[in-house]
């Protein structure tokens, strides 16, 4: 199966999974790739999880920069116990919720408040979005020289539903 996505979406009602995959749109035209789509189709609609294609037409280059941008993060480029992640990371949101600043300036900042070697607060920042510790808009291209409020989802209390992108 060509599954791209499995997406863990959080409401009121419960938790639900969204499955989706990736097509450029001319492969739609090819009579195999339509059959192998329809197999995978039958295989979520087995598992009552709801599926659907994602096309070059449907989609900006965004999210899918963003995505190649986080995802290598998943795992932190260097050593810290989990317990010293965590407290680093909560230490970071704080400051990334308390000040509107450009990106590089406030992981510059906690580079030089925390002794840390340059860039450790950017590969935390990275981890944390593709851990999904600090919610961002995807649909936005994160760079470091935007502001914190242009990328980050600050009122995360009051979202009812959230969205949690898995590449599979």
């Amino acid at each position: 199966m060509t599954t791209d996505f499995l997406l863990t979406v959080k409401s009121k009602d419960g938790i639900k999974y969204v499955a989706r995959s990736v097509k450029p749109s001319l492969d739609l035209e090819d009579k195999r790739t339509i059959e192998k789509l329809e197999i995978e189709r039958l295989f979520w609609k087995s598992q009552n999880i709801e599926w659907g294609i994602i096309t070059d037409k449907e989609y900006d280059g965004n999210f899918t920069y963003n995505m190649d941008w986080f995802h290598p993060c998943r795992e932190l480029p260097f050593e810290f116990s989990k317990d010293e992640t965590m407290r680093l990371i909560d230490e970071l949101r704080f400051m990334l919720f308390r000040y509107d600043a450009r990106l590089f300036d406030v992981f510059n900042q906690f580079d030089y408040d925390f002794n840390l070697p340059k860039g450790s607060a950017l590969a935390l920042f990275r981890h944390a979005i593709a851990t999904k510790q600090i919610k961002a808009d995807m649909l936005q291209r994160i760079e470091t020289t935007r502001y914190v409020k242009e990328v980050i989802i600050l009122d995360e209390i009051n979202n009812e539903e959230e969205v949690a992108f898995d590449i599979c």
